[in-house]
């Protein structure tokens, strides 16, 4: 195993048992591919993203891309919960992989009615960009045009009344009270469940990497139930690995879930750094959480 892959399983690893939920699987990055790729403002060039919930406790999940073609990525989901394990497709846009992928999978499941319900209310203000398929969900996601207004579609899907305490936590997350105005957005659905919707950005990534963005995600999660302190841990897990960069990009996409009435769960992506492997490997992971 080479350098830069060995000190990514060493991360994920030290993540992993962190959580306290045993000892990792050995093959944990398994299938991981290392070349180039191409890159998105969700992974910044990573081949592997690390996401932390805050309901379930410390539930880390691990996502690794496992292949790319001209039009799409996709990335296997892994925890200790083996029945959340999940493959993730995430497409560029440029054609009709998306389209063609999703409706085979939503008419396998007997799902295709759904989709065409959502499609019809997201679908003319954005392009569908993934596919998440897993044992008793199969999700689907949009990424909004740069002027769609996520709180008219997501009204017109039932869930208007839960839009405000979601933007309010990302508000508190993005550390300015008027989060809800810009972008970007995506909206995920899971096709066997009308009643919810993932409400999406990356705009969390365009922030400075500094004690202020750890602090408030922090307290993000916390409020919402989730392990504040683990979540710390795991940033500056991930903050070592960058080492000195003076630009590292660790917090990327942020996922916040909607039920009818109120914001349910949240989940955050952190992104390994895979572009200098001399980076990782002058790291001792171990020393420097212990500082």
């Amino acid at each position: 195993m080479a350098t830069a892959q060995l000190a990514t399983q060493r991360l994920v690893e030290n993540a992993w048992l962190l959580s306290g939920r045993g000892t990792p699987p050995g093959d944990i990055l398994g299938g991981a591919t290392w070349g180039p790729a191409q890159r998105t403002c969700i992974d910044a060039d990573s081949r592997v993203l690390l996401a932390i919930g805050a309901v379930g406790g410390r539930a880390l999940r691990v996502h690794v891309r496992t292949d790319t073609t001209d039009h799409c990525a996709v990335w296997a989901q892994r925890s200790a919960d083996p029945t959340a394990a999940a493959t993730t497709r995430l497409f560029d846009g440029t054609d009709t992989t998306a389209y063609d992928a999703i409706c085979a999978a939503a008419r396998e499941a007997g799902l295709i009615d759904a989709f065409r319900v959502d499609h019809a209310v997201l679908g003319v203000a954005g392009r569908l960009f993934r596919l998440t398929e897993a044992p008793g969900r199969l999700l689907v996601g949009w990424h909004l045009d740069r002027h769609a207004d996520p709180r008219r579609l997501l009204a017109r899907l039932g869930l208007g009344d839960a839009v405000d305490p979601a933007l309010a936590w990302l508000s508190a997350l993005l550390g300015w009270p008027g989060a809800g105005r810009s972008g970007p957005w995506s909206i995920t659905r899971d096709l066997r469940d009308s009643r919810c919707a993932w409400l999406g950005t990356t705009a969390w990534a365009r922030q400075l990497e500094d004690d202020a963005k750890r602090r408030r995600l922090v307290e993000a999660l916390t409020c919402l139930g989730g392990d504040g302190a683990y979540a710390e841990a795991v940033y500056k897990l991930v903050a070592a690995s960058h080492g000195s960069t003076s630009r590292p990009r660790i917090g990327r996409a942020v996922e916040v879930a909607l039920s009818p009435a109120a914001v349910t769960d949240a989940e955050v992506h952190l992104g390994l750094p895979s572009s200098s492997p001399r980076r990782l490997a002058r790291l001792d992971l171990n020393q420097e959480h212990a500082r």
